[in-house]
């Protein structure tokens, strides 16, 4: 068999956890899938460095560099943006390896929404695939909404129209595509993060004692601050619900870092809050920085229950069967929750939370921690597998048609969709 050879774009840094959990697990199932494969690893991250991954002589990295302002290769960038319009740095890294991939696989979780701004970027990224006809693959992601922005929203939905496969991890992003008109090329599947394996990693003492018993812990993040009605007081905030949490449980809580980029530092953002917070006793524990994504879930897995705000940081949870409170600020979490629970009873939308109610939500949790932890230990296997439909599916669609036209792969997959 000849060796495949699949270009990975678009996932962010392995300092955000999640993203480094997305290429471990889904370098790990194409290579469980197809035996012999190499990648090409074009992530579009600034600043990541091909020491962060796993040694491996069958990939090759291609990772943007640090752009310092007013450089040569800053005023180099800007000049291809005006004269050429929206053409980034990533995309001519990996076009130019096109001629060898088997498929391009976009990974990186919600890169297709308007969380972080419009994503022209990676609807580029689109185009260049499909005009060199290859496959073009959106993995285990949530689409949208665009519906924020019509003229762009009708862009994305003739862009998404063209895109090979669309594998979807959530049942919103499912029907949010349904309702453009987009069905044919999309398939339900799970984040590939349901199925990263945990390891245990040496922690301090004080922190393993607390461990012995029952621990709740919780992930914030400054990003929230987005969502809050006065960002720039949000820290003040967070402590007051970390003080709120701690008058109102009867065990330590955890604070549980993410993303620990510089540029977005759940590690940073929680020393902060727990140096505000001013609790002067061991209930009020940090993480450290430099765990890996395996680490923290090997963490989070010995947890009574868990609260957060990052997405993959409530996967590592409820992948774990630890009774989890997602904190809400996109429909990626909806989706998740309803596929996993039939319910949102478990999802607090950022807007309407404040200290109070957070730590009403937490006592509900709490109270009803294994009732919810035996649905998780039913119904988890099953789903956290879903993970690996996205190989099958690929399969099919590499052996029914090479250039992956999309519209075609329906009829195998549809009973799974």
């Amino acid at each position: 068999m000849t060796q495949r050879c699949f270009i990975l774009e678009g996932n962010g840094a392995t300092a955000n956890r999640g993203c480094q959990a997305i290429h471990l697990v889904t370098t790990s199932l194409l290579r469980e899938a197809f035996n012999d494969c190499r990648f090409i690893n074009a992530p579009a991250a600034v600043g990541d460095r091909s020491r962060n991954y796993p040694s491996d002589s069958n990939t090759v990295h291609l990772l943007p560099q640090t752009v310092v302002r007013w450089r040569p290769r800053w005023f180099a960038r800007k000049l291809r943006r005006k004269l050429l319009g929206q053409t980034p740095e990533p995309s001519y890294r990996f076009a130019r390896h096109l001629d060898q991939a088997d498929a391009v696989l976009a990974l990186g979780g919600d890169n297709y929404s308007l969380d972080y701004g419009r994503p022209d970027r990676f609807f580029d990224v689109i185009k260049r695939t499909r005009q060199a006809r290859k496959p073009f693959v959106i993995w285990g992601a949530s689409v949208g909404s665009f519906a924020s922005d019509p003229e762009f929203e009708a862009f994305a939905v003739q862009q998404l129209q063209d895109v090979s496969l669309i594998c979807v991890r959530e049942s919103e992003s499912i029907r949010y595509l349904a309702s453009l008109g987009i069905e044919d090329n999309v398939v339900a599947v799970a984040d590939p993060a349901f199925l990263l394996p945990p390891h245990e990693s040496a922690l301090s003492p004080t922190l393993e004692k607390s461990l012995e018993g029952p621990v709740l812990g919780l992930n914030l993040s400054g990003l929230m601050g987005r969502y809050r009605k006065n960002g720039e007081a949000w820290v003040e905030e967070a402590a007051d619900w970390v003080k709120q949490l701690l008058r109102t449980i009867d065990m330590p809580l955890l604070l549980v870092p993410h993303v620990v980029h510089p540029r977005d530092d759940d590690h940073h953002f929680l020393a902060e809050v727990q140096r505000r917070a001013a609790v002067t006793d061991e209930r009020l524990l940090l993480l450290p920085r430099d765990l890996d994504c395996r680490q923290i879930k090997g963490v989070i897995a010995r947890l009574q229950a868990f609260i957060g705000a990052r997405t993959h940081s409530t996967i590592a949870a409820l992948s774990s069967c630890v009774p989890t409170l997602s904190i809400g600020y996109s429909l990626k979490s909806r989706g998740i929750n309803l596929d996993i629970f039939g319910h949102t009873e478990h999802l607090a939308p950022i807007d309407q939370l404040d200290a109070n109610s957070l730590a009403t939500a937490a006592e509900g949790l709490l109270r009803n921690q294994s009732q919810i932890r035996r649905h998780l230990e039913a119904t988890m296997p099953a789903y956290s597998n879903r993970a690996r439909d996205s190989v099958q599916f690929l399969k099919e669609m590499l052996d029914s048609d090479p250039s992956g036209v999309p519209g075609e792969l329906r009829l195998a997959a549809g009973s799974r969709s």
